[in-house]
């Protein structure tokens, strides 16, 4: 009497139900063909919305570290896994990001979290300060990055004088994400374009 075939297909499936029971997904990995969709994408911080318009504060004034200096980008996203963002500067609104937008952030994000410091929900700081460099430069650069010392984290940060000449400025932030394809298989999704006042912290 031959009961090793029953019982091995005994342990398979009991092997089976225990993983579905434990919530196990066997297919976690999204394929880089996935379809982007933002859930959600919004700005936080600074000194909040005042008449539906986010109130970003410019520092000035390099010892200034008061909380308000700082705003942070947050977002939810389904597309393929890894899959990139990127955050525009943009004078117009448009949803679709252009040539004439400024690129200020781009971030692979996936949920290897060894590789990326986002998964499908994400958040990052930023702020806007003068050159502290001592050289008395008119620049303002616009940083981002989850560290302490925010300032000196991002060894690129965008400089934003042509776009800021003057207090207060009306701009817009423009977030895009995109699955991990190549050709016609590529899908990136636009959210709607929030509009931010850009305000210096001498008003504080």
């Amino acid at each position: 009497m031959n009961i090793k075939q029953p019982v091995v297909a005994n342990f398979i499936l009991i092997t089976m139900l225990l993983i579905n029971a434990c919530g196990v997904d066997t297919d976690a990995t999204k394929p880089a063909d996935t379809k982007s969709e933002i859930n959600e994408f919004n700005i936080t911080g600074g000194r909040g919305v005042v008449d539906g318009t986010q109130q970003i504060v410019v520092l000035l004034n390099t010892n200034n570290s008061e909380p308000e200096t700082f705003f942070d980008l947050t977002w939810d996203v389904d597309s393929s896994d890894p899959y990139s963002i990127k955050a525009y500067l943009s004078e117009d609104g448009a949803a679709m990001a252009t040539e004439d937008d400024l690129l200020f952030l781009h971030l692979e994000c996936g949920s290897n979290t060894t590789l990326y410091g986002c998964d499908e929900i994400g958040s990052i700081k930023c702020n806007i300060h003068k050159d502290a460099s001592g050289d008395l430069s008119d620049d303002l650069y616009l940083r981002c990055g989850n560290g302490q010392n925010l300032l000196g984290e991002d060894p690129n940060p965008t400089v934003i004088n042509e776009l800021v000449p003057s207090f207060p400025k009306f701009l817009f932030v423009l977030f895009e994400a995109c699955n991990t394809a190549v050709g016609e298989k590529r899908h990136c999704a636009s959210a709607d374009a929030i509009e931010v006042k850009m305000i210096p912290d001498t008003l504080l």
